[in-house]
C-alpha cells in the first residue's frame, strides 16, 4: 500500500504536534520509517497508523529520537560556549580592555557612555528575549532555550547594575572597567549565539538504531 502525499503529512502534523519533533532531519526519517512500516501493512491507512501510533514500537521510536536530539542540542550548547574562547574572543576582550582603561581616565565621558549603553541594553536585551520567547520554537529548536538563558542572565544583572550599584559603577575604577567587560560579553554572546544556530541546522546526523 503506497502511501499519499496527504497520509504522509498526516504523520508528519502528528510527529510534530504530539512529540515535538522540529528537528527537519529527524523528522524526515521518522516520517520515512514510519510510512514504510505501514505500508507493508495490506491494511487501510486509517485503521494501520492508529495502532502502530500507539504501539510499543512507536514509544522506542520516539525515545530514540528524542536521545538523537538531546545529543544534537548538547553539541549545539557546547559550540556556544566555545564561542567566548575563540581567537576573536581572546582579541575582543583584550582591546575591550584597554579601551575600558583609557575611557575611565575621563569620568564625563564614560559617565554618558554608562548611561546609554546601559539604557540601550536593557531595551534591546529585554526586546530580543520576548521576542525569542514568543518565536515559533522550530526554527530556533536547539538554541531557543539557550538564548532565554543567557538573556534573562544578562536582564538580572544589567537591572542590578541600574538600581543598586549605579553610583559605585561611576565612582570606582575598576567597576567602571567590569562594566565595560559585561558589554563586550554580551556582544560575543550574540554572535556566539548566531553561530551556534547555524551549526545546529548543519548537523544532519540521525541513526535509527532503538
Amino acid at each position: 500500500m503506497k502511501l499519499t502525499p496527504g497520509q504522509i503529512r498526516i504523520i508528519e502534523n502528528r510527529l510534530r504536534k504530539e512529540d515535538k519533533i522540529f528537528d527537519e532531519m529527524v523528522l524526515l526519517e521518522l516520517t520515512d520509517h514510519i510510512a514504510t512500516v505501514i505500508e507493508k501493512e495490506d491494511r487501510p491507512f486509517d485503521v494501520v497508523f492508529p495502532e502502530f501510533w500507539n504501539s510499543k514500537d512507536k514509544v522506542l521510536l520516539i525515545t530514540h529520537a528524542k536521545k538523537q536530539m538531546e545529543f544534537k542540542a548538547n553539541r549545539v550548547e557546547i559550540y556556544f560556549w566555545k564561542g567566548f574562547l575563540k581567537p576573536y574572543s581572546l582579541v575582543v576582550y583584550g582591546f575591550t580592555l584597554l579601551l575600558a582603561f583609557r575611557l575611565t581616565e575621563h569620568r564625563e565621558v564614560f559617565s554618558s557612555f554608562f548611561n546609554i549603553s546601559l539604557f540601550t541594553l536593557m531595551i534591546g536585551v529585554l526586546t530580543t528575549f520576548l521576542l525569542m520567547k514568543f518565536m515559533e520554537e522550530k526554527p530556533f529548536f536547539y538554541t531557543k532555550k539557550l538564548f532565554q538563558s543567557i538573556s534573562l542572565f544578562f536582564i538580572l544583572v544589567l537591572q542590578l547594575i541600574n538600581s543598586f550599584f549605579k553610583e559605585h559603577f561611576f565612582s570606582s575604577q575598576p567597576l567602571s572597567i567590569l562594566y565595560i567587560m559585561i558589554v563586550a560579553v554580551y556582544l560575543i554572546a550574540i554572535v556566539s549565539f548566531v553561530q551556534a544556530h547555524r551549526f545546529g541546522k548543519k548537523l544532519k546526523q540521525y541513526i535509527y538504531n532503538p
